[in-house]
């Protein structure tokens, strides 16, 4: 992107100072920057397994307009506020916020840009993330769809160690994801690799490709990015997640955990 003098986006963004909340080492950013494709319950998952590994996990939920994780988390309690700093939820020893765990469910977020990144940025900088004495290994951040302001705040403003894109094989969200390659690599953000979700149904030992097969693949060795992993289907995940189950110990040998937790492994080791 560049602008009227010449500039590129990047000499304005790589010039500000990123923050690092503080009580946090590490910071991963999954996307998608499109909806429906899997990306918050991905984050949920391996924010268990990466857990489970022995790191302290912190889940941010970023989409303002349609939090999700306190759903996915089984999280109705309100954050409580002592001096001045929230102290994050707890879900399974997963430190976690959203704006989901602020407003009631039933309230629509009627906000404009500048109070949502205000928001935004409260919801990671006004936390003690080691109220508990206990740093966090990585920070999760869920991101929201698009690459509108939103995006770009978050980007821009806080340090950002890598991202794990996430695409089901449709073109439509193919094409969504390219841009949101773009985005990244004009902010100089490190793309660790690429997740294809929902990238087939297992009926009877057959794999039945219900939206195309490889398309992620293939992009994946166009923009010469890490193929991370391939999770199928999974018809019993909902259920799972809504039964306040984790299912990596639910399902421990299924593919969709066995391959998620192959992943997890890959960023525990980097």
């Amino acid at each position: 992107m560049k602008f009227n003098d010449g500039k590129k986006l990047s000499d304005f963004t790589n010039n500000v100072s990123k923050i690092k909340p503080k009580g946090v080492k590490k910071i991963i950013a999954i996307s998608s920057a499109k909806g429906g494709v899997g990306k918050s319950t991905i984050s949920c998952n391996l924010s268990h397994i990466l857990s489970d590994m022995g790191l302290n996990i912190a889940l941010i939920d970023a989409d303002i307009y349609g939090p999700s994780i306190p759903e996915l988390m089984n999280i109705s309690d309100k954050p409580k506020l002592v001096d001045n700093q929230f102290i994050p939820i707890l879900s399974n020893k997963i430190k976690c916020m959203s704006i989901g765990m602020i407003i009631d469910s039933h309230v629509a977020g009627l906000w404009r840009g500048p109070m949502i990144n205000k928001i935004l940025h409260q919801l990671i900088t006004a936390v003690n993330w080691h109220f508990d004495n206990n740093e966090v290994d990585i920070m999760i951040i869920d991101m929201p769809p698009g690459t509108g302001d939103i995006y770009l705040s978050l980007l821009q403003n806080f340090d950002i160690d890598g991202s794990i894109l996430v695409s089901t094989p449709q073109n439509l969200s193919i094409i969504d994801v390219v841009r949101s390659i773009d985005c990244f690599k004009k902010l100089n953000i490190d793309i660790i690799g690429v997740i294809q979700n929902m990238s087939y149904l297992d009926i009877n030992g057959k794999k039945n490709y219900i939206f195309g097969k490889d398309a992620v693949l293939s992009m994946c060795k166009k923009y010469k990015l890490n193929f991370l992993a391939d999770l199928p289907i999974e018809p019993d995940l909902t259920n799972i997640m809504q039964s306040n189950k984790i299912i990596i110990n639910e399902k421990v040998q299924s593919i969709y955990c066995q391959n998620l937790a192959k992943l997890a492994r890959k960023i525990y080791d980097s």
